[in-house]
């Protein structure tokens, strides 16, 4: 039998911008140096208000860092309940699955040792461990993009910047986080790339049209 369920995981753990109330009053001077500094120099080539880049810029760190902890939470909330029942471990009745407006019972003990036996080999103790000590890189490209979304329309809808600075702006502030796609490299920064072109006069793209390109691939 082929199953027809599935499920966006990153949906129900992302936050989207709306969601993020901007305090001009407090924000600014919980702000990094390296965000403000961003800001500021992002505010002056662009020509809209500091606080409202500061917002976005802020905005970027909290959304990624949400969707991975909320990962390692739910893992290691898992985690513990299994260990805690390993201890002293005894016959299980049955398994319950239950949605919002749904719920069915699994009691045949084949089965229900089968997936329970499942669920001890898909947890990797070594992995999660890891990944908890380590969440500078975000797991997957999917919250990435949700983000580039969430910035493009801000900048495109309600700032009225044209689509071109938009992929720009974006690629500053990705370039803070060092964010960039399981599948690329690091972006540069911009002293990066222009001793880049002096080493390479191949090169013609300038930096502003190498961020354009490659904040067009989260939109693909």
């Amino acid at each position: 039998m082929k199953s027809i369920y599935k499920r966006e995981i990153s949906a129900d753990y992302f936050r989207p911008l709306s969601s993020f109330r901007y305090n001009p009053c407090y924000h600014p001077h919980v702000a990094s140096k390296k965000q403000l500094v961003l800001a500021r120099n992002l505010s002056r080539s662009y020509q809209f208000p500091e606080g409202n880049i500061l917002r976005l810029i802020m905005y970027t760190e909290i959304a990624l860092n949400n969707a991975v902890d909320r990962d390692i939470e739910l893992s290691y909330s898992d985690l513990s309940e299994i260990i805690e029942f390993e201890r002293e471990p005894e016959p299980i009745d049955k398994l319950v699955f239950k949605s919002k407006n749904k719920s069915f019972e699994i009691v045949n003990p084949f089965i229900i040792d089968h997936l329970y036996y499942s669920i001890i080999d898909l947890f990797n103790f070594q992995q999660t461990i890891k990944k908890r000590r380590s969440v500078e890189k975000i797991s997957t490209d999917e919250p990435k993009k949700k983000v580039a979304a969430e910035l493009f329309d801000e900048l495109t809808q309600t700032e009225k910047i044209s689509h071109g600075k938009s992929y720009c702006i974006i690629g500053f502030i990705f370039c803070l986080y060092n964010i960039h796609l399981e599948s690329e490299s690091p972006l540069l920064s911009e002293n990066h790339y222009n001793k880049l072109i002096k080493e390479d006069p191949g090169i013609k793209e300038t930096y502003l049209q190498y961020l354009a390109g490659r904040i067009k691939s989260y939109f693909k």
